[in-house]
């Protein structure tokens, strides 16, 4: 297995291996908006670079993956670290600490050989490598799938067990919701409804419609109904979207900003096919706009285009309402969206990132970001490669990205 260097993701390298014997000790590179949630330390402010986490020397980063204000990753061994706010317990360290400033071991999950982390807006769950779930952090609306009655807020990981008839295969977190499929093509959703984020469909009451949130998992029979056996999920904000077996799209949920793809700007209630996307391998979804990478390596982007965040190169008011080929001069392995920001990794390991800078007016006490990596807090409209990492050791190449609301991690491959 390789060991990387990271900066934010949850994916497989696609390159080459190298040779026997050439370095591949890990370096997690994290970048953007206070310091904690990027590990670097308590004194530690904005980061505008990408930066070799110090504090992991001698880790074999395996993935990562960039929340709302904190990050988790995952070792080579199965062991899961995490970093960032902690107001809610999403760390699932069990302490009242609100803030751990560099990345920590996580205890509660020790013995437990875990495939999977990822990070939501204030809650977090990893998938272990023999399909089961657990989850942590705020459990509002019954987001984490512990069930009725259970507390509003969890400081370690618990396990969902109401799968356990299950092998879960992949899991994805939003703002309010998660989601997951089964080894079987299965998908799972639990958490608030609004939107029909969860795929469910509506209920009527009277003169109203309306959905109700989940406390536990809650199959979307849709998929089931219609025969199609889902790959891999993703989660954006208030959104869910999956890939099936063929390579086709599906999204769901709130549609405001045409992010669904589905060529208007209304709540899906149900999942729907996202029309002219075929051989997609991965799903990317932000808070307004969204991304497809193909097995061939093209990007397609959809949705509002604010501050740039779909890198089309154009300013103004250029939402798009379909999804759109991203002009990029290289094969791409990886994407990942945030807030209002863009990553993608290609082939050749370059990492470009695009979007809102974090920059909130002239002044730099307003200034609040740096997650594009360019050594400033500006918009960039289209594609930019990242600078070169700081520290490390050697030359390094990028092999996955994570975006958070406004940090950036990513892994990097020594060569």
């Amino acid at each position: 297995m390789e060991k990387l260097f990271v900066a934010t993701a949850s994916a497989t390298s696609c390159r080459k291996p190298r040779p026997r014997g050439e370095s591949q000790w890990p370096i997690l590179r994290v970048f953007g908006d206070v310091g904690e949630r990027l590990g670097h330390g308590e004194e530690c402010g904005n980061v505008e670079v990408p930066v070799f986490c110090s504090s992991l020397e001698g880790v074999s980063v395996h993935s990562v993956s960039s929340g709302g204000a904190h990050t988790l990753l995952l070792d080579g061994e199965g062991r899961v670290y995490a970093m960032g706010l902690n107001e809610r317990g999403q760390l699932g360290l069990g302490t009242d600490e609100e803030f751990v400033a560099t990345p920590t071991r996580v205890a509660s999950l020790e013995g437990t050989r875990v495939r999977q982390v990822c990070a939501g807006r204030d809650h977090s769950a990893v998938l272990t490598r023999d399909g089961r779930v657990f989850a942590a952090g705020s459990n509002r609306k019954g987001k984490l799938g512990l069930g009725k009655g259970s507390p509003r807020s969890v400081s370690t990981f618990e396990p969902v067990s109401s799968l356990g008839g299950y092998e879960i295969d992949r899991i994805a977190l939003g703002a309010m919701h998660m989601a997951c499929v089964s080894s079987q093509g299965e998908v799972f959703t639990w958490g608030a409804s609004d939107y029909g984020v969860l795929g469910h469909g509506m209920v009527k009451r009277f003169i109203f419609i309306s959905s109700k949130d989940e406390w536990t998992p809650r199959k979307v029979m849709h998929f089931e109904e219609s025969s199609i056996r889902v790959a891999s999920i993703s989660c954006g904000d208030t959104y869910t979207g999956c890939v099936d077996d063929s390579g086709g799209v599906h999204t769901w949920g709130q549609g405001s900003f045409w992010k669904l793809g589905h060529e208007r700007d209304v709540d899906a209630w149900v999942p729907g096919r996202v029309a002219g996307l075929s051989y997609i391998k991965k799903l990317a979804l932000g808070t307004t706009h969204s991304m497809a990478l193909a097995h061939n390596g093209s990007v397609y982007v959809w949705g509002a285009n604010q501050n740039g965040c779909l890198g089309t190169g154009r300013k103004g008011s250029s939402n798009l309402r379909v999804p759109q080929k991203l002009e990029l001069d290289e094969d791409v392995v990886d994407i990942s969206c945030g807030w209002k920001h863009s990553a993608a990794v290609t082939r050749e390991g370059k990492l470009f990132t695009w979007g809102w800078g974090g920059s909130m007016g002239t002044s730099a006490l307003y200034d609040s970001g740096g997650q594009l990596g360019h050594d400033n807090v500006f918009d960039y409209w289209e594609p930019t490669l990242c600078k070169p990492p700081a520290g490390g050791k050697g030359s390094t190449v990028a092999d996955k990205v994570s975006c958070g609301f406004n940090h950036t991690s990513a892994i990097f491959s020594s060569v």
